[in-house]
């Protein structure tokens, strides 16, 4: 009795054995999450990676909480983001090679970035040819960027018009500059933000009096402040200089005597990068760029800003908000054309009238 009574709980177990084994094979093959590629296409070392890297950190950021809410949705059916980022180390042929990469070896059909303009005017012909749609990152619509000659391209924020909102604030809180200095480093789009600077100052009667530029990542700018003082500027506006760059600049300057004010036009990123090298009492310099600290912030941007510091311990800044509303408006638009198809999902975004922003609708 007691060999029958074993021998059935044997054959009971082998049987349960047998259903567990084949519902966990069943269950493997059919539900195997799809996915989709998205590449990225960024400064991650080199000059300048102390801010885009943080913006890659803000895609991360996106591509965690779209996977978390399920993926994307086309035709009823979910995709999971596999996302992968190629450093375009501030160079052109580090880019060259990179877009290569996501295009032929990873097969992508999105890239985000690159942010530096003459990367991204390098980079066109490979994912123009191929189909590849792009998200440009806060660029300045330089040619050979943006147009209908270049379908599959498209720029998150086109940032030259903000400068009004600081020439607004220099006036207000700096009333007797009379005087501008330019400088700038030397890529497309900064030098074309210190032209739209150049065109501002002049309709609100002020003078350029000094303009220069020099290469991506300099911090030796001694030579450089001996010009700019020669030329006695009453305020000097930056563009395109990152804070690995910023502070020394700032911090030279004042070493040397320079006492009016000195602001950007554009993002400068990570504001503790600035201060650690131009000297946490600076004075008189200021940037144009998103408070992600300010307590009436929308609440999309405080959630940012706690995933952030959820996922790499640290308090988020403008630069994680960039990288995070780039991979949210391409998933938006993917879903809004409800087609994996670049081609149709870069028509459907051309033609999108409205998308959610962390900062609103």
């Amino acid at each position: 009795m007691r060999k029958t009574v074993i021998a059935i709980l044997s054959l009971i177990l082998i049987i349960s054995l047998f259903i567990t084994s084949c519902t966990s094979t069943s269950q493997t093959t059919s539900e195997a999450p799809k996915t989709l590629k998205i590449g990225c296409l960024i400064t991650m070392s080199g000059p300048g990676s102390e801010v885009f890297s943080v913006v890659n950190e803000g895609m991360v950021i996106c591509t965690k909480w779209i996977n978390d809410k399920g993926g994307i949705t086309v035709n009823g059916e979910k995709y999971l983001i596999d996302f992968v980022t190629e450093d375009d180390q501030n160079s052109t042929e580090a880019a060259v090679a990179g877009a290569n990469k996501l295009v032929y070896q990873h097969e992508v059909d999105y890239i985000l970035g690159p942010v530096i303009a003459n990367l991204a005017q390098a980079t066109a012909d490979i994912t123009e040819s191929n189909e590849v749609m792009r998200l440009l990152i806060r660029c300045i619509a330089v040619p050979g960027l943006i147009g209908p000659e270049y379908p599959y391209t498209f720029a998150t924020t086109d940032v030259l018009p903000y400068a009004v909102i600081a020439y607004d604030y220099l006036q207000e809180k700096y009333p007797n500059v009379q005087d501008v200095a330019m400088v700038c480093c030397q890529e497309p789009g900064a030098l074309s933000a210190i032209e739209y600077s150049k065109d501002i100052v002049a309709s609100r009667g002020m003078n350029t009096v000094f303009e220069e530029s020099f290469p991506f990542g300099t911090t030796d700018f001694y030579s450089l402040w001996g010009r700019i003082l020669a030329a006695n500027p009453d305020a000097i506006n930056t563009a395109g200089v990152m804070a690995g760059s910023e502070g020394p600049f700032v911090k030279q300057g004042r070493e040397l005597g320079y006492t009016g004010v000195i602001f950007s036009t554009m993002s400068i990123g990570y504001p503790d990068v600035f201060l650690d090298a131009a000297g946490a009492d600076t004075t008189d310099f200021f940037s144009l760029d998103l408070y992600v600290d300010s307590p009436d912030a929308p609440d999309m941007i405080k959630q940012i800003a706690q995933m952030v510091l959820t996922e790499y311990g640290k308090p988020a800044c403008a630069d994680h908000v960039y990288g995070f509303e780039a991979m949210w408006y391409l998933v938006q638009a993917i879903e809004a054309a409800n087609s994996l198809d670049s081609t149709i999902v870069a028509q459907t975004l051309e033609n999108m009238t409205s998308i959610q922003t962390p900062m609103g609708e």
